[in-house]
């Protein structure tokens, strides 16, 4: 059996962005959503994860809400992908499982979204303590 990883790796990484349709689009409709639900910064450069960030919708979004934003994924695909489109905007990508927060992402976090269908990715819990 294929694993998540393996098959984001071998199938849908490729195609990911685009099944979603105008990058620009996506990430208007993310903004929109987030301010809905009345994210904001508390301060200029105040810190948000994004879990599972694939190819950015929800990272760029929460930078141009004034967040400096550490976008968290396994795929380097993807995440040269949101690279490509972060110009002018506060997002690092950081190579990882999702998993792993504690060990990936500093302390101080204001906001940390994990959106879409991420969770539903996850093979298994890493148990507590290892």
């Amino acid at each position: 059996m294929t694993t998540v990883r393996e098959h984001y790796d071998a199938l849908l990484a490729e195609h990911y962005s685009r099944m979603f349709g105008d990058f620009e689009t996506k990430v208007a409709e993310q903004r929109a959503l987030l301010e809905r639900l009345g994210v904001t910064a508390s301060s200029p450069g105040a810190l948000a994860v994004d879990l599972g960030c694939g190819p950015g919708f929800q990272s760029i979004a929460l930078a141009r809400l004034g967040y400096r934003v550490l976008a968290v994924d396994f795929s380097q695909r993807l995440l040269d992908e949101l690279i490509g489109r972060t110009r002018g905007v506060a997002v690092e990508a950081i190579a990882g499982d999702i998993r792993d927060v504690a060990r990936l992402v500093p302390e101080g976090v204001e906001l940390a979204v994990c959106m879409g269908d991420t969770l539903a990715h996850l093979e298994r819990a890493i148990p507590l303590g290892a």
